[in-house]
């Protein structure tokens, strides 16, 4: 059954980031099978905190278990 994560990042310097991390998370993503279905880099919250210029990310996995893995 699969499974997903939801999750939020903060990236105070992207070129930073692509340049020192992107190709590492990649791995990682492509190790356990992670598939990135949605990506928003601004997203509008309907009711509580606001976003504090966090990407929203979801993930899906083939499993619990390769979720917890990654």
């Amino acid at each position: 059954m699969s499974a997903y994560v939801i999750t939020s990042v903060k990236n105070a310097d992207m070129d930073q980031y692509r340049a020192e991390w992107q190709a590492a998370a990649q791995a990682v993503h492509d190790k356990v099978g992670a598939k990135m279905l949605a990506r928003n880099d601004e997203p509008h919250v309907l009711a509580g905190n606001g976003h504090d210029g966090r990407c929203v990310v979801l993930f899906e996995f083939e499993s619990a278990d390769k979720a917890k893995e990654w």
